[in-house]
């Protein structure tokens, strides 16, 4: 025989059906709930107290405020890099003793560039009695005055980008 509406027993079981389904309902609610009032708690952290549009108008204004100071640096940045580029940044240097009669490699080499492969190389010539020092512009990597072979050998090892402090075996007139 069906169950009829009326019976005590149905209706008991259809309330404590939808009780249930109360039940399961009120906790998804009380998680989420949770879930809301600790990402409020976490957003009112660190302000006293205030209604919420005080409190974002606070934090749009310290946005505001970071995005100016990273607007600067972004400029000093620039600057910074406008400058780097005229930085001496390659350096190339090569000992050599030009003259037989004086010991060890005093004499020297060295170029001095900056990104843009412009410096200036300068020579050393170290003997007994006086050394002698020489200074020859590099524009783009290249002089306009004669470059000795070490001078041309600092300016290789600058455009290169190292600095290895390379010895020339030999004198300028390659004689040894």
């Amino acid at each position: 025989m069906a169950a009829s509406l009326t019976d005590p027993l149905t209706i008991a079981t259809v309330a404590a059906a939808a009780a249930a389904v109360c039940l399961v309902w009120l906790i998804v609610l009380q998680v989420r709930m949770s879930r809301m009032l600790a990402r409020y708690r976490q957003l009112l952290s660190g302000v006293q107290a205030g209604n919420l549009e005080e409190i974002m108008s606070m934090h749009v204004g310290r946005i505001n405020s970071h995005d100016r100071r990273i607007e600067e640096l972004d400029r000093g940045v620039e600057v910074l890099d406008a400058v780097l580029r005229t930085a001496i940044q390659r350096v190339g240097m090569v000992r050599f003793n030009p003259f037989e009669e004086t010991g060890g490699d005093q004499s020297f080499a060295i170029a001095l560039l900056d990104q843009g492969g412009n410096g200036v190389v300068l020579s050393s010539l170290h003997n007994r009695a006086e050394t002698r020092v020489y200074a020859k512009p590099i524009e783009g990597g290249r002089s306009q005055y004669t470059l000795s072979d070490e001078e041309e050998q600092a300016l290789a090892q600058a455009t290169r980008g190292g600095f290895s402090g390379e010895k020339s075996l030999g004198s300028p007139s390659g004689e040894d």
